[in-house]
């Protein structure tokens, strides 16, 4: 009962009691709040589960790239050594790369294959396959280009002949004799890359 006091302090106290929640009104507000937290602490979970970024080339990235970025470091490799690098027009399954000189405005200077895959050695078929390219370009240059390795098959077959074979020790190799700041520019660009939404194809290994 507020009777015998004033009537502006008893219009405050009820004022400041009707102010203060009640326990049902309280859970109520601590269940929001929790539950607007948690997609929150979610996606931080999540965040936390995801790997980190490679930071440097390692034979391992290179087999984890997806066909796509494979094609496109084999491409800027050319690139960088002076030579006009370009995926063949309509090329399918495994990609085709004309190499031109800058300075020539007619002419290929070689044709590489970029085969992309994760298990096996490379046979001889992938050699005959490469040859068949340089005779239909009219090249005497090819190479091969895998993150794999090639098998003692295929190191026999392109013996005497102006092809080849680069996988992941060339590849290597190669990158690590560029310049720091280009090797980092690379990895970056690379990565970037649009990776295939249809995921690794599931192609049996040429023997």
């Amino acid at each position: 009962s507020v009777s015998g006091l004033p009537l502006l302090r008893a219009r405050r106290l009820e004022r400041e009691a009707s102010a203060q929640p009640d326990a049902y009104r309280s859970a109520l507000l601590s269940q929001s709040l929790q539950a607007a937290a948690k997609p929150a602490e979610a996606a931080a979970r999540l965040l936390e589960l995801q790997p980190a970024p490679p930071t440097r080339w390692t034979p391992e990235l290179l087999r984890t790239l997806a066909p796509e970025q494979f094609t496109h470091l084999c491409l800027r490799l050319w690139q960088m050594r002076g030579l006009r690098a370009e995926r063949e027009p309509g090329s399918v399954g495994d990609t085709v790369i004309l190499l031109r000189h800058p300075a020539r405005s007619e002419g290929l200077h070689g044709v590489v294959l970029s085969i992309q895959r994760r298990d096996g050695a490379l046979g001889p078929s992938v050699v005959r396959e490469l040859v068949g390219l340089m005779s239909e370009h009219a090249c005497d240059y090819g190479a091969l280009m895998t993150p794999g390795e090639f098998s003692t098959e295929a190191r026999n077959a392109v013996r005497g002949r102006s092809i080849e074979l680069k996988g992941w020790m060339t590849l290597m190799t190669e990158l690590e004799a560029l310049p720091d700041d280009a090797r980092a520019a690379l990895l970056g660009e690379v990565l970037a890359r649009a990776c295939s939404t249809a995921g690794p194809a599931q192609e049996m290994l040429r023997s």
